[in-house]
């Protein structure tokens, strides 16, 4: 589906970008109104009115960006009604979307498993077409941008950061002669195995975020200082994951609290989120971060085993690192040169791997969270 929108975006390319229209169809307003009509349910089922479902609403939009809380309001405001009649028939949250126009019939955000790897690739191609009929940059930009509002959230967001940050560097590298796939290794979208965003990566960060949420409330954190620490955690995160767990920052936290104070799963918010698709329990202590450092720790005790110092243990790991492809290798550094000396008196004091990755923040526990440095 989604090789099929880009590819039929530019058969249909005319010589400059036909401008697509500016409309709530695709894109975050999607994921926006299918978690509005999710919240009606839960709330009807409550038993609230429909001023208290309203008030409720209003404050879940109060949390979203500029760009996006007005129309969060104008769904209420002009549609609650009719969506409590829908729900009152039995209609999919999908085709009601689809019935006020958020969501495109052909395109249903929780159900298309878009990976990061898969949007650079198609990005680049367009960027690659763009270029074979000689569009200048700021066409290029402009064009891939209104294309990443045709993708369904969370993927939509790196689609964004490719608009804002690597246009001139992927056009340099496609001038080269370099290949798609390997243009999005080097930009971090791809490895050699691929990065899953939905329901890999972005799932596992999620409830990961999540999980330390509920511990943090647990330890009576307030919420600016739980904004604080889960902005620390998304920086230990590689790229291109750790742009969805700032997203999660800006804008989630609230609600979040709110979900989980409700009693809600960690699997469940996350699929509200779109983070995560209902056919996926997700397991936090299975994500990549927590993979990579637990194989790091296993290199040094190896290291350790082998009588070696710190300064040989390091150049050891700094050389295995290089080997490793995105976004491994700049987690992999990054454990190294932020958490060696650590990790080398862990090893010494006993501490098994799972233990020292969750001391350090890299694997989710169900120990108590580490109050952060604000």
């Amino acid at each position: 589906m989604f090789a099929l929108l880009f590819a039929a975006s530019v058969s249909r390319m005319a010589r400059r970008p036909a401008i697509i229209q500016e409309s709530m169809s695709n894109g975050f307003s999607c994921d926006i109104c299918t978690i509005l009509v999710d919240k009606i349910e839960d709330l009807l089922k409550d038993q609230k009115t429909e001023q208290e479902i309203a008030d409720e609403l209003s404050q879940y939009c109060s949390i979203l960006g500029t760009k996006y809380q007005s129309n969060c309001v104008k769904l209420v405001q002009q549609y609650l009604p009719l969506i409590m009649i829908y729900l009152e028939k039995g209609i999919e949250h999908a085709q009601i979307c689809t019935k006020l126009g958020y969501c495109d019939s052909m395109i249903q955000a929780r159900n298309v498993q878009v990976t990061a790897c898969d949007m650079c690739t198609k990005v680049v191609g367009t960027i690659e077409e763009l270029l074979k009929n000689s569009y200048a940059e700021a066409e290029i930009a402009a064009y891939i941008a209104q294309l990443c509002d045709t993708i369904p959230f969370p993927v939509s967001t790196l689609c964004q950061v490719i608009v804002e940050k690597y246009i001139p560097i992927i056009i340099k590298w496609l001038e080269s002669g370099m290949e798609h796939a390997d243009i999005c290794t080097k930009l971090g979208f791809c490895s050699t195995q691929g990065v899953t965003v939905v329901n890999g990566g972005g799932c596992d960060m999620c409830t990961k975020v999540v999980g330390t949420i509920e511990e943090l409330l647990k330890n009576s954190y307030a919420e600016a200082e739980i904004a604080a620490y889960i902005a620390q955690l998304c920086d230990t995160i590689p790229f291109p994951v750790s742009t969805l767990c700032q997203v999660i920052v800006e804008k989630y936290i609230p609600i979040i609290i709110k979900w989980l104070e409700s009693g809600m799963e960690h699997a469940d918010i996350c699929t509200k989120l779109g983070f995560c698709s209902k056919s996926i329990v997700a397991k936090p202590d299975n994500g990549l971060t927590c993979d990579v450092c637990k194989k790091i720790i296993a290199q040094v005790k190896r290291c350790l085993d082998d009588q070696k110092v710190e300064s040989e243990i390091r150049e050891y790991l700094d050389s295995l690192c290089e080997t490793l492809p995105v976004p491994y290798s700049t987690l992999c550094k990054s454990v190294v040169d932020d958490h060696l000396v650590e990790i080398i008196k862990c090893i010494e004091a006993g501490m098994d791997h799972l233990q020292i990755c969750a001391k350090l923040g890299y694997c989710a526990t169900k120990s108590k969270a580490r109050r952060p440095t604000i």
